[in-house]
């Protein structure tokens, strides 16, 4: 997205944008960088914890966010207590 809008190709930065727009909603749907975290821990990239003050994230949220993950074709891994990892 910048680097089209960088090199002036505002039409397809626009559609980036556009495409873009549910990962940017849901990545704020908590206080920064919670969702963030989340999502990095549900792609698989780092363990699910959060040091104070940040907390996990609403169930219903975090839901929300493995949906639109998912709706880009992202790698979601699930992880289920000590049991590791499933692939969805």
């Amino acid at each position: 997205l910048v680097n089209y809008a960088l090199e002036g190709d505002f039409k397809r930065a626009r559609q980036m944008h556009y495409y873009l727009y549910e990962l940017f909603k849901v990545l704020c749907i908590e206080t920064n960088p919670i969702p963030v975290k989340t999502a990095c821990w549900a792609l698989g990239m780092c363990e699910k914890e959060f040091r104070l003050p940040l907390c996990p994230m609403k169930p219903e949220n975090e839901r929300k966010l493995i949906e639109v993950l998912k709706s880009y074709n992202l790698p979601v891994v699930v992880f289920e207590g000590s049991g590791g990892a499933e692939q969805t």
